[in-house]
């Protein structure tokens, strides 16, 4: 693979985690505040409490978020070695 071919693969990685990053983000953000919800005990819906789906929800925003970091983490490895030119196939 040339060094060319390897930077824009580095670059999709990094793409993907970035965009993983940001709906992982949402989701877990969303998913906290809950403003879909209401309940009669408390002014604020993120007061409310969490039902199975709404946790759910909000773990599965941080697996997206956590994977994202992940490839956020291995593609810039790989845009390392490729600009430094250590890349081992």
């Amino acid at each position: 693979m040339s060094q060319s071919q390897a930077g824009i693969r580095a670059s999709r990685f990094m793409l993907g985690g970035a965009l993983a990053v940001l709906v992982g983000v949402v989701m877990a953000v969303v998913f906290a505040l809950q403003p879909w919800r209401s309940c009669p005990e408390d002014d604020v819906a993120a007061g409310c409490v969490a039902l199975p789906q709404d946790t759910a929800g909000m773990l599965l925003g941080l697996v997206v978020l956590g994977t994202g970091l992940a490839l956020l983490f291995v593609g810039a490895r790989r845009r390392r070695q490729t600009v430094s030119g250590n890349r081992t196939a």
